[in-house]
């Protein structure tokens, strides 16, 4: 994460009370790789706030606010693919197990112009 603060091409979302983090959401563009995606790189709740709706709020906002730039992607454990299908991503690919030999997938939230384009 160290890097991903001084990048230009990382954006955070988040939320803050009394100075200490309660959730927060990171979004990569893959630009300096030559990518044009978008990729959610994170996202985290503060332990002592998890299962509340203040990080999903956070994140259903980021969310909406980032799929104005076109789709987003990101990978994931597959215990997740249900939680993140809530905010309309859907899996891609997995579960299968990556470089590192953990199991991921790969899951993407499409703006509703793609996705109807991808019906028709």
């Amino acid at each position: 994460m160290t890097n991903a603060l001084t990048s230009p091409f990382s954006r955070f979302y988040i939320y803050r009370k009394d100075g200490e983090i309660l959730t927060y959401v990171r979004f990569d563009d893959l630009a300096a790789s030559g990518d044009k995606e978008k990729k959610m790189g994170s996202f985290m709740t503060n332990p002592k706030f998890e299962g509340g709706a203040l990080g999903q709020a956070l994140l259903e906002i980021a969310l909406q606010k980032e799929l104005q730039k076109g789709p987003i992607y990101a990978e994931c454990d597959p215990e997740f693919v249900t939680f993140y299908q809530k905010f309309g991503f859907r899996l891609l690919r997995g579960p299968y197990k990556n470089k590192n030999g953990v199991d991921t997938c790969h899951i993407a939230l499409e703006p509703e112009s793609l996705r109807v384009a991808e019906a028709a």
